[in-house]
């Protein structure tokens, strides 16, 4: 109708054209007004009372979407810090403070560990950011604070002792930074971390996923917040007996590196 209309604004139509395009106008909008008043499409939300409800549930709406996604964000960025943490290894195998420690102590055990210690608070402080600033931010809160912090300072301690076995393999740091980056973002992803479990292919969700700490870590938080009672006691358990493990593993290889010649 452009034209007709510009050719009546410049004085070249008379009182019937008009009429005649107020009619079309009229005609079009009869037609599309079944779809538009009321409109066909609608959007409206509702939580059905036998569904578990947590996260902001006493306003009704059930688990929170950024309290899903911080916690698989929180498991795979505590790899990466971890990594960045246990760096410290290299400085003292630069300036010999690993190799005068074996002169007086046998077991390596205690200066593993204490540089373990010293990168989990460095994690439980991040996680305090994360968790707490994306609850404030995102206006939502946590429903099981004490069972979070407990989980999370047991997957603190599986990232810290994992990247302490790491740096006891690989002896390059340069090659370590891209190997700690590699193993975070594969157990991350594995473990549902990034995307949600069932979207992952069938292999990683049946068969690798259960078994990565990152799964224990993740799977039970989001279930335990949205509503479901996981077996969380039997998680941490699993969380602190690995990274046992992984911490007597990174001072027995620290040892052999002696024993064999190399730096520590």
């Amino acid at each position: 109708e452009f034209p007709g209309v510009l050719a009546i604004m410049e004085g070249k139509g008379d009182y019937l054209k008009v009429a005649a395009m107020i009619t079309r106008a009229g005609e079009k909008l009869e037609a599309v007004k079944q779809y538009l008043d009321p409109p066909l499409v609608s959007y409206e939300k509702e939580v059905k009372a036998d569904e578990p409800r947590s996260g902001i549930s006493k306003r009704g709406a059930s688990f929170n979407i950024f309290a899903y996604i911080l916690v698989g964000l929180l498991g795979m960025f505590l790899l990466f810090i971890a990594g960045t943490g246990m760096k410290d290894l290299y400085r003292e195998t630069r300036y010999r403070t690993f190799e005068r420690y074996h002169t007086v102590r046998h077991s390596l055990l205690p200066f593993v560990a204490g540089k373990i210690v010293f990168t989990v608070v460095l994690l439980l402080l991040s996680s305090v950011v994360m968790l707490g600033g994306g609850s404030l931010i995102f206006g939502f809160h946590w429903e099981h604070l004490i069972v979070l912090a407990v989980l999370t300072l047991g997957y603190a301690c599986f990232a810290a002792s994992l990247m302490a076995v790491l740096v006891a393999v690989v002896r390059d740091e340069r090659i370590s930074d891209a190997l700690n980056s590699f193993a975070g973002m594969a157990i991350g992803i594995a473990g549902g971390c990034a995307f949600p479990p069932q979207n992952l292919p069938g292999f990683l969700r049946y068969h690798v996923g259960p078994l990565l700490p990152s799964y224990w870590f993740a799977d039970t938080v989001r279930s335990l917040e949205g509503g479901s009672h996981p077996q969380w006691v039997l998680a941490w358990f699993k969380l602190a007996g690995v990274s046992v493990l992984l911490i007597m593993a990174a001072a027995l290889l620290f040892r052999r590196r002696f024993k064999t010649g190399g730096k520590a």
